[in-house]
């Protein structure tokens, strides 16, 4: 009998025994972790995070107990880790082992955020993974995973449960229980409500299996659509019961349909004709309502679903872009009246990259990862010089989540996240030298700052935790910012302009549209009326002519057109719930904030040992022949931090005819 216990200080004495390692997989071992024991989530969180990991174990207790309406599950507490060293807008569930990952900062895009506090709608998000997961185990899956483990659950569940439940599921219900969840966002859907203008309702295996040529909606659109049609024709707790049939036989793939078919006489197939049938009519419908503002498109129309985001003036006939599409990779292009020219490639970026232009120089920001923690990683800002196309990075280990340069090309003016999640609106030279930083309230997020084009201030969104946001001008020499709109769940976005005119894209009767604030008047009009929507508006040089962001069929163009102030019409910038979020919200019962809910302070603190939970088997390795001499099987386990594990096994050598067992530990290193 040959017995091997192993540790990091024995290893060198193994000699030719290989050892399972951890691998990357790691937040820098410099991090002191703390834990928020709540009811229902246990926040495992950085000590400077605490009264957040407070908030929001009290968040997740409210929620536990709220979405009960749609899906009866309950599950057991489960362990949230707040990831503050990524830099990049992210969360997930996940098993093996069981925890949910919240990663800190924010997003830029208006798209994903909207109105509302990062951190809720992740909470939100999130833990309705959570019960999902308790709700697949059921049935069939129950016992194998009695009997195999949180691998087999993991297996069976996302087996039998097709990505667009778990997604447009989660979707729907931030969208029922937050003011500003992503169905209550245009933008979320205008891409796939552009191609049913033009297109006929694709097929449910096309928008499953995808297309080469068109990009159909992803698993979040698809879903929330489907999940949406569904109670609305069966009832609240139609998914439910399905998924309570379903997991009878979860070994066979894609059951859920199944299970639908039985409780509410319909396959997933048939409602997706149904549901996108009746969005193509809304959508057709609206857009021949509509008296549509005239503008002309740049550029050919690609073979391809193609993107150009983020459209800037670099002089009064020239355009530039961020360009990304299923035939081109990322890239910044050139727009003039002969034709289109790629300028670079464009680096890996957390989320599509902001661009800015002034001076005679493009900057954007790109995502570093580190080089030895994957789950520590920075953003740096990239200028790119359009005379001699020269390109310089600015920042190594910083976290910028957006950047804007000034009109004469001196002066940065950039959004940096802290390790505590708090924000700061930082001002930069061309060196990256930091002249001046102002750091954000607790709770609010700061969004797209841009330039004035005389350089004297900066337009941005501040979003404010239970108020929702506004657009604020900043001067740029310091003092107060002024408001611009009143707080509001609006989804109001991309400010840009001078001191006396303020373009941005708002939300308008279910899609969003170029609207103008004006200082002569201190108030909000309507600018465009486009048939899907009109976004990210920028002004020329001379002031005469805006460029903005129109949805096609084949993916998001750049369209211009003259500034004719005596056709615009004042609106108001808080327009009302639509007719079916709002029944959404009412399926789930009185009306909810989670935005407004304050921490208990009194929820037990205490600090994270590293060895805490670490038998936690996630996993089953087997060593057969003829693959090798040995015949066994290990068991690997890991804490939920991943920074300790253990190993244990068994083997038999064919060939000596000796039996052996293995046990190794691994700890993290420490500085």
């Amino acid at each position: 009998m040959l017995l091997l216990v192993a540790s990091p200080l024995a290893e060198p004495a193994l000699g030719a025994q290989e050892a399972p390692v951890l691998g990357p997989a790691q937040g820098a071992p410099t991090v002191r972790w703390r834990v928020v024991e709540g009811r229902n989530a246990r926040v495992i969180t950085p000590d400077a995070l605490v009264p957040e990991a407070q908030r929001l174990a009290t968040l997740i207790d409210l929620v536990a107990a709220r979405d009960t309406t749609t899906l009866r599950a309950r599950a057991p507490r489960i362990d949230v880790v707040l990831r503050h060293q990524l830099a990049q807008p992210n969360a997930f569930v996940s098993l093996m082992p069981r925890r949910s990952e919240f990663f800190l900062q924010p997003p830029q895009s208006s798209g994903l955020l909207g109105s509302g506090d990062w951190l809720t709608l992740l909470a939100v998000h999130e833990y309705r993974h959570v019960k999902q997961f308790s709700a697949a185990r059921q049935g069939f899956t129950r016992i194998a995973s009695a009997l195999f483990g949180e691998p087999v659950w993991g297996a069976l569940a996302f087996l039998s449960i097709p990505p667009w439940y778990w997604e447009g599921d989660a979707t729907v219900t931030e969208t029922a229980l937050t003011p500003s969840g992503r169905g209550r966002l245009p933008l979320f859907d205008a891409d796939f409500r552009a191609q049913l203008l033009e297109r006929p309702v694709p097929s449910f295996m096309t928008v499953m299996s995808g297309s080469f040529a068109q990009q159909w909606p992803n698993h979040y659109v698809h879903g929330y659509h489907l999940i949406i049609a569904g109670r609305e024709r069966f009832g609240p707790d139609v998914w439910d019961r399905a998924l309570r049939a379903s997991t009878r036989r979860s070994f066979m793939p894609l059951e859920l349909s199944q299970g639908l078919r039985k409780t509410a006489g319909m396959s997933a197939g048939a409602l997706h004709q149904v549901a996108l049938r009746a969005l193509q009519d809304s959508v057709r419908a609206a857009a021949a309502a509509a008296t549509l503002t005239p503008a002309a498109r740049v550029g050919r129309t690609p073979a391809s679903w193609t993107d150009d985001l983020f459209p800037q003036w670099e002089s009064d006939s020239t355009l530039l872009s961020m360009r990304q599409g299923l035939a081109d990779r990322p890239q910044l292009v050139r727009h003039t009246a002969t034709g289109t020219t790629r300028l670079r490639l464009l680096g890996p970026a957390a989320e599509p990259p902001l661009l800015s232009v002034g001076g005679g120089v493009a900057a954007w920001v790109e995502y570093r990862p580190d080089p030895r923690y994957a789950l520590r990683g920075y953003n740096v800002i990239q200028l790119h010089d359009l005379a001699t196309g020269a390109t310089t990075q600015v920042g190594d280990t910083t976290r910028y989540s957006a950047v804007t340069v000034s009109p004469d090309g001196a002066q940065l003016a950039a959004i940096q996240q802290h390790p505590d999640s708090g924000m700061a609106l930082v001002l930069l030279g061309r060196d990256g030298a930091v002249r001046r930083r102002e750091v954000a309230p607790p709770g609010d997020q700061l969004i797209a700052p841009r330039f004035t084009r005389d350089g004297g201030a900066l337009l941005l969104v501040r979003i404010r935790r239970g108020q929702g946001q506004r657009v604020e001008r900043c001067p740029v020499a310091g003092g107060a910012c002024t408001p611009l709109s009143p707080w509001a769940f609006n989804g109001l976005s991309s400010p840009f302009g001078n001191d006396t005119l303020v373009v941005a894209h708002l939300p308008v009767e279910g899609r969003d549209q170029v609207v103008a604030w004006r200082a002569a008047t201190g108030t909000w009009f309507q600018v465009t009326e486009r048939p899907v929507g009109a976004i990210d508006p920028v002004l020329s040089p001379d002031g005469r002519r805006l460029a903005f962001t129109d949805h096609t069929a084949s993916g998001r163009r750049i369209a211009t057109m003259e500034l004719n102030p005596a056709q615009w019409r004042e609106l108001s910038v808080t327009p009302p719930d639509r007719p079916r979020v709002a029944a959404l919200a009412a399926q789930e019962g009185a009306p909810f904030r989670p935005d407004t809910i304050a921490a208990d302070r009194t929820l037990p603190v205490r600090n994270f040992s590293r060895f805490e939970g670490v038998w936690n088997p996630v996993g089953v390795s087997v060593e057969l022949p003829p693959l090798g001499p040995d015949l066994g099987a290990t068991v690997n386990s890991r804490n939920v931090l991943g920074t300790v594990g253990i190993d244990a096994g068994a083997r038999y050598n064919t060939q000596e005819q000796a039996w052996g067992c293995l046990l190794y530990t691994s700890p993290s290193p420490r500085d």
